[in-house]
């Protein structure tokens, strides 16, 4: 008896982060977010994890009546440290843009549900 020979499978893209973490990565600074969908429920929390050894941060793209961003971290999380993303809780469902104050080619999207 012998096998057919199945054709390959191609590999599935990443699926988004769903527990509300925002991570970097090493060599986000050039790789960007490892987390570049991050979904998340209306009214909870959301955390950022600088894997990096460089400082990195988020910031949303939307910004407020006074140019602030409606979601943000600290200026620089230290690479190895984590950050309350403040603003998330407020957030109404539906897509929102971030990027890295420091490092703008790093850029992402969180989706609230």
């Amino acid at each position: 008896v012998t096998t057919p020979c199945l054709p390959s499978v191609p590999a599935t893209p990443a699926a988004p982060a769903v527990n509300g973490t925002i991570v970097a990565a090493p060599a986000g600074a050039t790789a960007g977010y490892a987390t570049r969908i991050v979904v998340m429920t209306a009214g909870a929390s959301a955390t950022f994890y600088n894997g990096d050894v460089t400082g990195h941060d988020v910031r949303s793209t939307l910004t407020d009546a006074n140019r602030e961003s409606v979601f943000h971290t600290a200026p620089s999380v230290k690479g190895g440290a984590s950050d309350r993303v403040v603003g998330v809780e407020l957030l109404a469902p539906g897509t929102y843009a971030f990027y890295c104050n420091i490092h703008p080619n790093m850029q992402g999207s969180l989706v609230v549900r």
